[in-house]
C-alpha cells in the first residue's frame, strides 16, 4: 500500500533534470487555487535526501511543491527511495506523460541526461519516443547552445522540422549563438513562439545579407607580362583590398613573389596618389 505523508515544502529541493523551460504564471496560479478549494488531488514523488537528513528531493510535482509553497500548507508525497537513473526515469516518464511538453524541453531534457552519462535505450525510455527522434532532438542541440534554448523558451507552437531548420541556420555561423540570445532578450516579442519566430527572422535575414555580399564580390589576379603573380585583387561592396603574392607558388606561373615590390609600393603610394590627382583633376 503507498503511504501518503504531509511535508513541508519547504524541505523539498530539486533533483534529476529540467523539464520545463518556462513557467505558466495563469496556470500556476490555477492549480494553486485549485489546491486551495479543493485540496491536492495527486501526491507528488521525493526520495530523502542522502545529503541533508530531514529533507527530500524532489523526483515530481514541482508546480504542486511550489503551489503549497505559495499557499504555506504541508504538501502530500510519497517517500521513495531510488538511485540517480530511478530518479531521472521516473521524472523524464511521469512529465512526458501528464504534460505535453514541447520539442524544444523534450530535447533539452535529453541533452541534460546524455550530458550525465546515460544511453540511448535509457534516454528513449525516459521520454518515449524512438531513437530516431533522439537523433533529430541531438542534432538540434548539438547547434542551439542552452542559453539560446533557454532564452527563446519551450516555443509549445514550434515543431521537430522548424527546430531542425533553425539549428541548420544556426550552423551557417553568420552570429555568435550568445549574441543571438542577447538580440531575443531585446526584442519585443512576447511569446517564446513568437521569440522562435524572432531568432528564425534575423538569422534567415543575416544570411541573406551575406550571400548579397558573396555575389557583390569580383577578384582579379596580378600577373606581369613574364608570368609572375603579384598578388590578387578583391573588389568588396565600399573597399578594394590588394594582397601580395610574397611567398607562395603557383605551379601555372612562374614564381609568386613580389621581391619586396610590396614595400616599395607602400611607401611610395601617398607619392603616386598625388601624381594621379594631377592627372586625373
Amino acid at each position: 500500500m503507498t503511504t501518503i505523508t504531509p511535508l513541508n515544502p519547504h524541505l523539498i529541493h530539486a533533483a534529476g533534470a529540467q523539464d520545463r523551460l518556462e513557467s505558466d504564471a495563469m496556470e500556476d496560479a490555477r492549480l494553486a487555487q485549485s489546491i486551495c478549494d479543493h485540496g491536492q488531488q495527486v501526491p507528488i514523488l521525493v526520495r530523502p535526501d542522502a545529503t541533508r537528513p530531514g529533507h527530500y528531493q524532489i523526483v515530481y510535482g514541482r508546480r504542486r511543491t511550489l503551489a503549497c509553497i505559495d499557499l504555506d500548507i504541508p504538501v502530500q508525497a510519497i517517500i521513495c527511495p531510488m538511485d540517480d537513473a530511478a530518479l531521472l526515469l521516473a521524472q523524464g516518464q511521469e512529465n512526458t506523460a501528464r504534460r505535453n511538453l514541447s520539442f524544444a524541453e523534450k530535447a533539452n531534457f535529453a541533452r541534460q541526461l546524455t550530458d550525465a552519462g546515460h544511453d540511448r535505450p535509457f534516454i528513449c525510455a525516459a521520454l518515449n519516443i524512438a531513437v530516431t527522434d533522439l537523433s533529430r532532438m541531438a542534432q538540434v542541440t548539438s547547434r542551439v547552445p542552452p542559453a539560446l534554448l533557454e532564452t527563446i523558451g519551450a516555443a509549445p507552437g514550434v515543431g521537430r522540422d522548424r527546430w531542425v531548420h533553425f539549428a541548420g541556420l544556426l550552423s551557417q555561423d553568420v552570429i555568435a549563438a550568445d549574441d543571438l540570445a542577447s538580440l531575443v532578450n531585446l526584442a519585443e516579442a512576447g511569446s517564446s513562439d513568437a521569440r522562435f519566430q524572432f531568432a528564425c527572422d534575423t538569422l534567415t535575414r543575416l544570411l541573406g545579407q551575406q550571400r548579397a555580399a558573396r555575389k557583390s564580390v569580383r577578384t582579379k589576379v596580378l600577373i606581369t607580362d613574364d608570368g609572375t603573380i603579384l598578388g590578387q585583387v578583391r573588389y568588396v561592396t565600399r573597399r578594394t583590398d590588394l594582397r601580395f603574392a610574397t611567398r607562395q607558388v603557383d605551379v601555372r606561373f612562374a614564381t609568386a613573389r613580389t621581391h619586396g615590390f610590396e614595400d616599395w609600393l607602400i611607401t611610395h603610394l601617398p607619392r603616386l596618389y598625388r601624381d594621379w590627382l594631377k592627372d586625373t583633376l
